[in-house]
C-alpha cells in the first residue's frame, strides 16, 4: 500500500459557478481515471476511502462537490437546470482532461450523481469515457413523497422551482452499518434541501433514461442495494433490462442505500475494482 496523494482544486461552470473537486493518487502513472460524482446533500470527501481502494490499485481518483453541496457555490438543494447539472459533469471532464490527456476515464455516480452519470453518457454520446459506473442511482424513489409535497412541488417547478423543501430522509436508512449513519448525522457538510426544481427535472431525467437506454453507447455496471428504502432497486432493474447487453446489473442482497459505506463495503468496492479491471485492462 502506497501512501496517497491529495490535491483540492476548482473548476468554474458555464453559468459561472465555481466547483470545488479533489484529486486522490500515489506516484505511479495510473492505468485510468475513476471520476466522481456524489449523491444529494453529500459531499466528495465522502469518497475518501474509494479514493484509497483504486489508488492502491494503480488508479487515479478524482471527485467533484455538486453545485449547491460541499464546499462548491450555488444555492443549496438547488440546480437551475438538469441540463446544468449534466453540463457541470461535462466541465469537470474538461478539466480533468487539461490536467490528465490520454489517460482512460470511467465515470461514476452514485444516487443523484448516478441519475446525472446516466443522462450524460446518453444525452452527450461523448467518446471521453471508457465506461460509467452507477451505484444506487436514482431512477425510482422506494417510498411515496406525501401527496401534499408531491403537489406543491410540481406547481412550484414552474412558478418557484428553486423553493427549497427538506428530502424527509431517514438517515437510518443510509447503511445497516450503524457507525456509517452517525458519521452521516454528524457531517457538517450535508444537507437535507432538495428545490422543487430539482426534484422535478431528476424525476423526468431518470424516466428519459430508462427510456432511452438502449441507445447507450457504453459499457455499463449498475450496482444496487435490496433493501434500499431510499432509491427503488426496481428502477435500477428497469434501466438495465431496457439497455440490451451494455449494462451489467449487480444486486447487493440486504444491503441499503450506501453501497460503499455498508458493512460489506470491501466486497462492494473489490467488484467494483474487478469490473474495472476488465474494462481497463482486459478491454
Amino acid at each position: 500500500m502506497q501512501d496517497m496523494n491529495e490535491n483540492i482544486f476548482d473548476f468554474t461552470t458555464t453559468d459561472g459557478i465555481i466547483l470545488k473537486a479533489v484529486s486522490w493518487n500515489n506516484e505511479a502513472p495510473p492505468k485510468a481515471i475513476i471520476a466522481i460524482v456524489h449523491g444529494h446533500g453529500e459531499h466528495k470527501m465522502r469518497y475518501k476511502h474509494v479514493g484509497e481502494h483504486f489508488t492502491n490499485n494503480g488508479y487515479l481518483v478524482i471527485a467533484m462537490d455538486n453545485r449547491g453541496h460541499g464546499e462548491s457555490s450555488g444555492k443549496k438543494g438547488h440546480s437551475p437546470s438538469h441540463d446544468q447539472l449534466v453540463d457541470d459533469v461535462e466541465q469537470f471532464l474538461a478539466t480533468i482532461r487539461v490536467m490528465h490527456n490520454d489517460i482512460p476515464i470511467i465515470l461514476y455516480g452514485h444516487s443523484m450523481g448516478g441519475n446525472i452519470v446516466a443522462n450524460y453518457a446518453l444525452k452527450r454520446k461523448t467518446s471521453e469515457l471508457k465506461g460509467v459506473i452507477l451505484t444506487s442511482p436514482m431512477f425510482k424513489l422506494a417510498f411515496d413523497p406525501p401527496k401534499w409535497k408531491v403537489t406543491l412541488g410540481n406547481m412550484m417547478a414552474n412558478i418557484w422551482p428553486s423553493l427549497i423543501q427538506p428530502t424527509g430522509l431517514e438517515t437510518k436508512h443510509i447503511s445497516t452499518d450503524l457507525e456509517e449513519v452517525k458519521k452521516y448525522e454528524q457531517d457538517t457538510l450535508i444537507h437535507d434541501k432538495m428545490s422543487a426544481g430539482l426534484f422535478t427535472g431528476l424525476m423526468e431525467a431518470a424516466d428519459w433514461a430508462i427510456d432511452h437506454v438502449s441507445e447507450l453507447a457504453l459499457p455499463a455496471l449498475v450496482m444496487h442495494g435490496t433493501e434500499d428504502h431510499i432509491i427503488s432497486y426496481e428502477g435500477s432493474k428497469m434501466f438495465s433490462e431496457n439497455a440490451d447487453d451494455k449494462v451489467s446489473l449487480k444486486l447487493w442482497e440486504g444491503m441499503y442505500h450506501e453501497l460503499q459505506n455498508e458493512k460489506e463495503k470491501d466486497k462492494v468496492l473489490e467488484y467494483m475494482l474487478n469490473w474495472t479491471e476488465k474494462l481497463v485492462v482486459g478491454g
